[in-house]
């Protein structure tokens, strides 16, 4: 993940935050609005469309990086000022005064990216940050705000293949917020299925997608800073 230094100045070359959102065959990134596009709540300084990477695996997290190089599909890349995005993730403005004494902290951090397409379909994604700053207990720089330790473990759903409906089935360690998004191939969310605070223990959601089409799909479930996705297949 790009690294993100709450520390960092304006004018040292390190003033902007990268961002790609990888076009494949079946997404061509042209169709996306720019204007609708937002990290976090932070509308992009600069973009340009070119051919900079090969997409991961979509078993791989959000956080999965890759080394490949362009697959000859346009991806849109994106420029956000690197100061709002640390206010958005603080939300607070980093203090000039702060020392940069004491021990830095690495935070892996996931960043929601959301935009529509020019026919108005709301797509998300996440992209990830290594978040660093300094550890407030020795009297230097403002800490992260508390990250609940959440332990998800997604069993999958069941059936797959599946007709009409499926049970998707996980296990919390403490009670959080849990959010279940549907995609289709193309990356669009068809149905979010979940999104509230639920107790600690053993929960499943079940899918009715007799109004959906045959083929396959993806489940994102959120708990916290933890996101699992799967692929499953409808099959009509």
């Amino acid at each position: 993940p790009n690294p993100l230094n709450a520390k960092n100045k304006p004018g040292n070359g390190k003033s902007v935050l990268p961002v790609a959102i990888i076009g494949t065959a079946d997404f061509d990134v042209t169709d996306i609005n720019i204007e609708t596009i937002s990290l976090e709540g932070v509308s992009p300084i600069r973009w340009s469309f070119e051919d900079v990477a090969t997409p991961v695996d979509k078993s791989e997290d959000d956080c999965a990086c890759t080394e490949e190089e362009g697959d000859r599909f346009d991806d849109l890349t994106l420029k956000f000022d690197r100061q709002s995005i640390i206010d958005a993730i603080l939300n607070y403005s980093a203090s000039d005064s702060a020392s940069n004494r004491g021990k830095t902290l690495r935070t892996e951090l996931r960043l929601r990216l959301t935009a529509q397409l020019a026919d108005s379909t709301e797509i998300e994604g996440y992209d990830c940050v290594l978040f660093m700053t300094k550890d407030s207990s020795t009297g230097s720089a403002q800490q992260l705000p508390d990250i609940d330790p959440v332990r998800l473990t997604l069993h999958g759903n069941h059936p797959n293949p599946f007709n009409p409906s499926t049970q998707i089935s996980f296990t919390l360690s403490t009670a959080t917020n849990v959010r279940i998004d549907i995609f289709n191939l193309l990356g669009q969310r068809v149905e979010t299925l979940l999104d509230r605070v639920m107790e600690a223990g053993d929960h499943s959601a079940t899918w009715d997608a007799s109004r959906q089409a045959s083929g396959i799909y993806f489940y994102r479930l959120q708990a916290n800073d933890v996101v699992e996705t799967r692929k499953m297949i409808l099959m009509k």
